[in-house]
């Protein structure tokens, strides 16, 4: 097929000298031509077409707990590296809780060295009636806290599909929604997380109500009580876990190295978990998804070479290769009136 549209130029060319000549001649006008033999080449086929560039890789970096975020520390543009700390929200709540656990484990260490010299029985169990009406209030705190959150959930539940509703009719904005949509998600991720601190809650007062019966029934038994004792604190070990953790996660670093692409939230505000902070992206996935009529398809295959430019580009172009091929077409309105399937190069 290539032979045959080479053919197909060169004997137009010089057809067309050749009619050039017999017409000037015929004028009686005399014209030097010039005539150049024909030669073999490539013929090189290709689709041109305007693109949308898009990074492949990037990320909304959010808040994991709850509280203060100070300051954000990058803006838009700004590169950032991998575990870079981009903002931290106060720590204080978890620095005094850890505080207040590690010196009730000092205290019942101190009360299972004091088993040895048979500490006092009353005071004994009048400390252990204390600590069981003081996981009783916890609970309570705890109980009442979940049903404010069940409330909130379901109060925006009705407002999402109220929104979605107007949001249809064109009535109301779109950003909205899905902010709304936002604040389930993280409504139902402070349930879940609620859920576990009050089971925590309830074993702390089946734990407390253990050891004052204990106290009271067996006041006699040393041993007994000893590992009563030693079971709390294992609990109060776990308490502390979980607050060091949660303590790690307010701190907010950068998951890759890239570029700062939003800021969404300037700092020195209250957040709560999953709260948008910054959108990070890696300047190194860059990707060009172009729409191509279906006709254009046969010339199209993976790992083909594909170049890049444009007025924002300069004189440079750029060399790329098809990485992707939608499996499916979709109707356009094209000067060819046809299907159009979409390619990622």
């Amino acid at each position: 097929m290539k032979r045959v549209i080479k053919w197909i130029v060169i004997l137009g060319v010089i057809g067309a000298a050749v009619a050039g000549i017999g017409y000037s001649v015929k004028m009686g006008n005399i014209v030097e031509v010039e005539l150049v033999s024909p030669t073999r080449g490539d013929l090189t086929s290709y689709v041109e077409e305007t693109g949308r560039i898009r990074l492949d890789r990037w990320h909304v970096v959010t808040a994991r707990v709850a509280g203060v975020c100070d300051a954000v520390r990058v803006d838009v543009g700004d590169a950032v590296r991998e575990g870079q700390v981009i903002a931290e929200i106060d720590d204080t709540a978890y620095v005094e809780g850890v505080r207040q656990a590690r010196a009730s484990i000092l205290e019942i260490q101190a009360r299972i060295d004091g088993l040895r010299v048979q500490l006092p029985r009353d005071a004994e169990v009048r400390q252990a009636a204390l600590q069981t009406e003081i996981a009783r209030k916890n609970l309570k705190m705890e109980t009442v806290r979940g049903q404010t959150l069940r409330a909130r959930l379901e109060q925006t539940e009705k407002d999402l599909e109220r929104f979605q509703n107007l949001s249809a009719e064109g009535s109301y904005p779109l950003a909205e929604v899905d902010r709304v949509k936002t604040e389930l998600a993280t409504l139902k991720d402070s349930l879940t997380n609620h859920a576990n601190l009050l089971k925590v809650a309830q074993l702390n007062v089946d734990v407390a109500l253990q050891v004052q019966k204990l106290l009271e029934d067996r006041k006699g038994d040393v041993d007994h009580l000893k590992k009563a004792l030693e079971a709390q604190m294992a609990q109060i070990q776990s308490q502390i876990a979980v607050l060091e953790n949660d303590r790690k996660k307010a701190v907010i670093a950068a998951p890759f190295a890239g570029v700062v692409l939003e800021r969404m939230t300037k700092g020195d505000t209250f957040v709560q978990p999953g709260t948008p902070v910054i959108r990070v992206g890696d300047p190194a996935s860059v990707e060009v998804e172009v729409d191509l009529l279906t006709d254009d398809l046969p010339l199209i295959g993976l790992g083909r070479t594909s170049f890049v430019s444009g007025k924002a580009l300069g004189d440079v172009t750029y060399e790329g290769k098809v990485v992707k091929i939608y499996p499916e077409a979709f109707t356009k309105i094209s000067r060819a009136s046809s299907a159009s399937s979409r390619l990622m190069a």
